[in-house]
């Protein structure tokens, strides 16, 4: 998109995030799009954020949550790396509600 000397806004980048996640066999061009965004240090919207997490979930692609979490984490942009956690959340609540369980039946 740079390259035409057109640069995007969280709002785009929101849209365009939002549209592929709907779309079935487009999450891969989702999380690209919202690596874009992370490179480019604009931070995402947190229901971008929310709605690609669940998506990735639903799908079970949890490694991607990792991934793209680790890329917010080394961004330049302090709100970014903020944010690195709230894409983890679901997984992070999950793994402590079972290890919970865990405990309990012992």
């Amino acid at each position: 998109m740079g390259e035409r000397r057109f640069y995007p806004s969280v709002s785009t980048y929101a849209v365009m995030i939002h549209g592929l996640c709907k779309k079935k066999g487009k999450l891969e061009e989702a999380c690209k799009y919202f690596e874009m965004m992370v490179d480019e240090g604009i931070p995402p919207y947190t229901s971008t954020i929310e709605l690609l997490r669940n998506r990735i979930l639903e799908l079970g692609f949890l490694d991607q949550i990792e991934i793209l979490a680790n890329k917010m984490e080394r961004s330049t942009s302090c709100s970014i790396q903020e944010m690195a956690n709230m894409i983890r959340g679901d997984k992070t609540n999950k793994t402590s509600r079972s290890e919970e369980t865990d405990l309990e039946s012992d």
